[in-house]
C-alpha cells in the first residue's frame, strides 16, 4: 500500500505540472488573442495563476534543496507573466507588432524553460526514485 501511496504522489505532482503548463498556454492564448483583436486586458498575475498558487504552497518546500532551480523556475514564472501583460498593454496602445514580437519569443522561451526545468526536478525527487 505504501508503494501505490507512493505512485500517487509522483503522479499527482506531475498532473500538476501538466495543469500548470496547460493554464500558461491558455494564459498566452488570452493575450495573443487581445494583440490579434487590439483588445485590452488584464491577465492574471504570476501569484494569483493556480500554478504560482501551488508554487507557493508546496514546490518551494519540494525543491527547498534545489534553490538554484527553484529560483530559475520562480523567475521565468514571473517573467512570463510580466511580459505577457506589457506585451498586451503595449500593442493595444501602439500596434506595433514588430515592436512586441521580441517580447513575445521571450514569453515562449521562458515558458517552455520553467516547465522543463519544473518537469525534470519533480521527476528527480520521486518517491521512490524509480521510474512510473
Amino acid at each position: 500500500s505504501q508503494n501505490i501511496s507512493d505512485l500517487t504522489t509522483n503522479i499527482i505532482r506531475e498532473m500538476h505540472v501538466s495543469n500548470g503548463k496547460i493554464d500558461h498556454i491558455k494564459l498566452k492564448l488570452q493575450a495573443y488573442k487581445a494583440i490579434l483583436d487590439k483588445k485590452e486586458i488584464h491577465l492574471v498575475d504570476e501569484n494569483s495563476c493556480r500554478f504560482g498558487k501551488w508554487f507557493e504552497s508546496e514546490v518551494k518546500s519540494l525543491l527547498s534543496k534545489n534553490p538554484q532551480v527553484l529560483s530559475s523556475i520562480n523567475q521565468a514564472h514571473v517573467t512570463v507573466h510580466q511580459l505577457l501583460q506589457n506585451v498586451v498593454d503595449e500593442y493595444t496602445e501602439h500596434h506595433n507588432f514588430d515592436a512586441v514580437l521580441e517580447d513575445i519569443y521571450k514569453v515562449e522561451e521562458n515558458s517552455e524553460k520553467a516547465f522543463d526545468e519544473l518537469l525534470n526536478a519533480i521527476v528527480s525527487i520521486r518517491i521512490p526514485k524509480t521510474k512510473v
